[in-house]
């Protein structure tokens, strides 16, 4: 019989699987709903990926109108990072999802900054 233990990955926590993209974001004011949502999918993110889902304010409007969309209601996740099978993967899960909680998805990875996936909260 072995003295050995066995070992456990500890999961992380909401801050270590849901990070900002720069040190200019921050998640101050979000709608609590939407927090919530974005960690179950920096979870998700995590655990397909194996790395944190790194997520922006968005603060310029969809398809280039000047205006905030509604700020705290509106998170941008950046997938940079993902080839084009696992953006789509993790796209096809917000999409699925979106809706359960009370949110709309934008694909924007064709627009600029760059490989953005956009989710805004429409929920009270």
């Amino acid at each position: 019989m072995s003295d050995a233990t066995p070992q456990t990955s500890a999961m992380p926590t909401p801050d270590q699987v849901l990070v900002p993209a720069s040190d200019s974001v921050t998640l101050d004011g979000v709608a609590a709903p939407l927090l919530e949502y974005a960690v179950r999918l920096g979870y998700l993110h995590w655990l397909l990926f194996g790395v944190p889902l790194q997520v922006a304010r968005v603060y310029e409007g969809i398809r280039g109108a000047p205006l905030p969309l509604s700020g705290s209601k509106n998170l941008a996740f950046e997938l940079e990072h993902l080839d084009g099978e696992d953006q789509f993967i993790f796209a096809s899960l917000i999409a699925y999802s979106a809706p359960a909680n009370h949110c709309t998805m934008f694909d924007c990875r064709a627009l600029p900054p760059g490989k953005r996936i956009t989710v805004e909260y429409h929920g009270e």
